[in-house]
């Protein structure tokens, strides 16, 4: 069949794929810095063989070959998504694509050095070429369409940017009026606590041990910005603010989790890859908030940090300080309040470059403007305002929307959790997750991407992807 034909051939070139993710794994948490220059040609490399494969005439015989078969469901997705891969690839050229990649590569050193620096106007140049090949890109996708329609795309297809347009106005009109009325006065003394590192290092593995997170299949490391990244390993960092290292260490988790579920038979093929990045988003905001941020998962777990941690504290304590309202100037370290509207702004500004409203140079003075309109205040340098995210370094435009776009997945993802398993929140207090797994695995990880975001959840809740149910979780939890 040429149905088998083309999975052999697109599992050999996600094999590739998987080399340029290990490397990359590498380069954020082991690679020495003077192994910048071979890191890139190494990384050039890969990109070029993996375009040259995917793009090859053959694979596009194959593809339609194959819709001439007989398939199952599963199998006419593998093709749907494939051949839609393969138009998108096939529309860029092989140097471009080798360009892109060692623009960034490069990038993300400099922005390294440049977060660390403060240094904005050294970063600066390089920004202006990553905006420059994000429209390049996006032409040569598709030149009707508008270029951030086209990269969110990339991320999210079957999410249009009217849609996402509509559901952001719907959250900033519901969000920043909780913001302005929020005033806690909660005492977050406890989290001035100083925890050596070794017992942080120590507290993220049996947290991850807890949560359901597979050793034997992913690790933990460290690095600057927490990702996850080849094999569903994890990394995050360890901070004087451990409270942060607990939250940013489960929303890894939450991806890890996500990447161990999919189906291994399906590996290399779009049936074994996540649906979306909203709704990879929505797993890690899923497990870090509605799970993570809940008085039920404490309720089990805040002993075992009491112990080891030596806070001498108590649970109500622990969850007031975990939940408090305070707007700041990291989105990493937003509460769950203020952290869609950190979203809102990095979209609103992605969209002003590529329409060319917005300049590199009037970059770090709009951040600014923006963060005292939607949160109330400044940054006092760049590097605590538009130098804080890696994404931008790598390329990823259009990422920054499934962060939020995932809080709204992951909201309307609980509510039908909890319709379908009685007593979820009692189960979760006590530590037990497995029927929590099962929902996820038949309702989620399953599909790869046999669904777009709005179908999957639609099947998983049985309600059309809205606000709704994100809207009213937050006030019912914030008001």
């Amino acid at each position: 069949m040429s149905y088998d034909e083309l999975i052999k051939k697109v599992k050999r070139i996600s094999t590739l794929g998987n080399i340029g993710g290990l490397l990359g794994w590498d380069q954020e948490t082991m690679m020495p810095p003077n192994g910048l220059k071979v890191r890139s040609e190494e990384m050039a490399l890969i990109s070029e063989l993996s375009h040259e494969w995917f793009t090859d005439d053959k694979i596009g015989e194959l593809i339609e070959a194959a819709k001439e078969e007989q398939l199952d469901e599963d199998q006419q997705a593998n093709v749907r998504e494939i051949e839609w891969e393969y138009r998108r690839s096939k529309a860029l050229p092989t140097e471009f694509v080798v360009e892109y990649s060692k623009v960034t590569t490069e990038a993300m050193e400099v922005w390294r050095k440049a977060r660390e620096d403060n240094d904005y106007a050294s970063f600066a140049p390089f920004l202006q070429k990553i905006v420059d090949l994000n429209k390049k890109y996006a032409a040569y996708i598709d030149d009707s369409k508008d270029a951030y329609e086209v990269l969110l795309e990339s991320y999210d297809n079957g999410l249009t940017l009217q849609q996402i347009s509509t559901f952001f106005d719907e959250l900033k009109t519901a969000i920043v009026p909780l913001i302005e009325q929020t005033n806690d006065q909660t005492d977050i003394s406890l989290k001035e606590k100083k925890v050596p590192v070794e017992k942080q290092r120590n507290a993220a593995r049996a947290l991850a041990e807890y949560v359901g997170y597979n050793f034997k299949k992913g690790r933990i490391d460290e690095s600057t910005h927490p990702f996850t990244g080849y094999e569903s390993r994890i990394t995050t960092r360890y901070e004087d603010d451990w409270v942060m290292t607990l939250m940013s260490t489960i929303h890894e988790l939450g991806h890890g989790m996500y990447e161990q579920g999919l189906s291994e038979e399906a590996r290399g093929t779009p049936l074994g890859e996540a649906a979306s990045l909203s709704v990879h988003e929505g797993m890690s905001r899923f497990w870090e908030n509605n799970i993570g941020r809940s008085k039920a998962f404490w309720t089990g777990y805040f002993p075992k940090v009491n112990e080891a941690f030596e806070l001498n504290s108590d649970l109500d304590t622990f969850y007031g300080v975990l939940n408090k309202v305070e707007p700041g100037f990291i989105r990493v370290d937003a509460d769950e309040l203020t952290y869609t509207m950190h979203i809102i702004l990095r979209f609103e500004i992605e969209k002003e470059l590529l329409d060319g409203s917005l300049s590199i140079e009037d970059l770090p003075r709009v951040w600014n403007e923006r963060m005292q309109k939607y949160l109330g205040i400044t940054p006092e340098n760049d590097t605590k305002g538009c130098l804080q995210d890696t994404h931008w370094a790598m390329g990823s435009f259009g990422y920054f929307p499934s962060y939020a776009l995932g809080n709204i997945v992951a909201a309307q993802l609980l509510e039908g959790a909890k319709k379908d398993i009685p007593g979820l929140m009692e189960q979760v207090a006590k530590g037990n997750f497995d029927k929590l797994h099962d929902w996820l695995q038949k309702n989620v990880y399953d599909y790869g991407q046999k669904y777009h975001t709005g179908e999957l959840v639609e099947r998983a809740t049985g309600k059309k992807l809205s606000t709704e149910d994100y809207i009213a979780y937050m006030r019912e939890k914030f008001q």
